[in-house]
């Protein structure tokens, strides 16, 4: 397994590389890269150039982070650039899923991110929804409503209108077959904006692994049939598209992704490990529901037959009991408890969120380079 952190610091890539930890993300800000539309902050261009160079003359291999979920302004005066839930109101992220000019935009800022760093030179890439940070759709309601969601009219490539346009969840009853079959094209949503990003990380020369950026464990089949009888009233998981098994079944590139849980020892499951006989279990089975994040995700990657599984802990600043967790470097607190999981679960690689706090005091370096050499 390879140890990396998020957000990698320059100053310090070396003395982390010469304690094995060998991996570096490379986050690039939208709003910061291309503040006015077509016009690049060259400054901020030659520091990306810069950072990359100290991770490779440190001797890190390096993840591209392309956060198009800080987004700059203009962005939403292109045409159909914010989502709307089923009660009219806009969300306040850029709606990749539904919105053409909105994936063009993106499109063109990942291409003048690749004259300034070479997609050649990453291993591995995270993908988002592109809006938000994860694989989500924005909180507050479901996001399937605007013009183009609900008419088929300026969708990017790939994209079907709402197949129930007329459909208010928890409101307007539909068939149990007919609710399942929108969850499937709601969550189809954010499996064609993956695609997107793939094709288009490929045609700037990326030849790494897509590494979907996957939280928490979702809607889980047992409580998706549940909230499927109920019209989805009350769902806020899946309305986020959040339901995992949906998604990595219909994820394309197999081969080339590795399923990624942004949520390693949340708690979830009181954070038990996956074991070998877990692949014996079948998805649906309601013994699944106790799981930790990491153990339903790791099951998921064996189902689908997935590159592989990595992923990150909780930030600092998550919630008071994560953040008791996070600095606690005891065998029982977050960092041991990750790499645990990391470890049974197979990961090819695990990565500290963030790598700031291992030197402002929050949580020692040392302290992670110990476990991960022990």
């Amino acid at each position: 397994m390879l140890h990396g952190t998020l957000v990698t610091k320059t100053d310090t890539a070396a003395t982390e590389a010469g304690a094995g930890v060998r991996m570096a993300m490379l986050e690039v800000y939208w709003d910061r890269f291309e503040p006015q539309q077509n016009v690049i902050n060259q400054a901020y261009a030659a520091e990306v150039k810069t950072t990359l160079r100290a991770y490779q003359d440190a001797g890190m291999s390096v993840t591209l982070g392309l956060d198009t979920a800080a987004p700059p302004s203009w962005v939403f005066n292109l045409a159909d650039s914010y989502y709307i839930n089923q009660y009219g109101r806009q969300a306040g992220e850029p709606a990749f899923v539904f919105s053409n000019p909105v994936r063009e935009a993106g499109a063109s800022f990942m291409a003048r991110v690749a004259d300034v760093v070479p997609f050649s030179s990453f291993v591995a890439a995270r993908i988002t929804s592109g809006g938000n940070g994860e694989m989500l759709y924005p909180n507050n309601g479901l996001w399937a409503f605007s013009s183009p969601a609900l008419t088929g009219r300026n969708l990017p490539a790939g994209m079907t209108a709402n197949p129930f346009p007329r459909w208010q969840p928890g409101r307007t009853p539909i068939t149990a077959a007919q609710v399942d079959q929108w969850v499937n094209w709601y969550v189809g949503g954010l499996v064609n904006v993956s695609q997107w990003a793939m094709n288009t990380c490929d045609s700037l020369g990326f030849r790494g692994y897509f590494l979907p950026v996957t939280p928490g464990s979702g809607t889980r089949p047992s409580n998706l049939a549940a909230s499927v009888a109920r019209q989805l009233a009350g769902d806020d998981t899946t309305a986020v598209g959040a339901v995992w098994h949906r998604y990595y079944a219909q994820v394309p590139n197999k081969s080339r992704v590795i399923a990624y849980v942004s949520s390693v020892a949340d708690g979830s499951g009181h954070d038990d490990c996956a074991l070998a006989s877990d692949v014996s279990v079948p998805l649906s089975s309601p013994e699944l529901d106790g799981w930790s994040a990491t153990r339903w995700i790791t099951r998921i990657t064996h189902e689908y037959q997935l590159a592989g599984i990595a992923g990150e802990n909780p930030g600092y600043g998550a919630s008071p009991d994560l953040d008791r967790r996070y600095v606690d470097t005891s065998a029982h607190g977050m960092m041991a408890t990750a790499l645990r999981q990391a470890r049974a679960s197979g990961f090819t690689a695990f990565y500290w969120a963030h790598d700031v706090r291992l030197w402002d005091g929050t949580v020692p370096f040392d302290a992670y380079a110990s476990m991960i050499n022990s």
